[in-house]
């Protein structure tokens, strides 16, 4: 079982591991798959985009353009 405080800070991003907004196109298979990939990453390592492009062997260029496609929004500049 997973530590209870990685429970909570999965459960903080679920809203991003909801679907695209319905206006944008679906996401293919593998999308998806770098997706979930990418917030797994991201969590883990706090949101922090660097460490996290690095991890992945991405560069944060690249990583930043995969999170606006992607549609993944950081926790911090959610609206709500």
């Amino acid at each position: 079982a997973a530590p209870r405080a990685l429970r909570e800070e999965v459960s903080r991003a679920a809203p991003v591991l909801a679907a695209p907004e319905p206006d944008l196109p679906p996401l293919k298979e593998k999308d998806l798959v770098l997706r979930r990939r990418m917030l797994e990453v991201l969590c883990r390592n706090q949101w922090q985009v660097t460490v996290s492009a690095k991890e992945l062997g991405l560069s944060r260029a690249t990583f930043y353009r995969k999170l606006s496609r992607l549609n993944i929004v950081a926790p911090n500049r959610r609206e709500g």
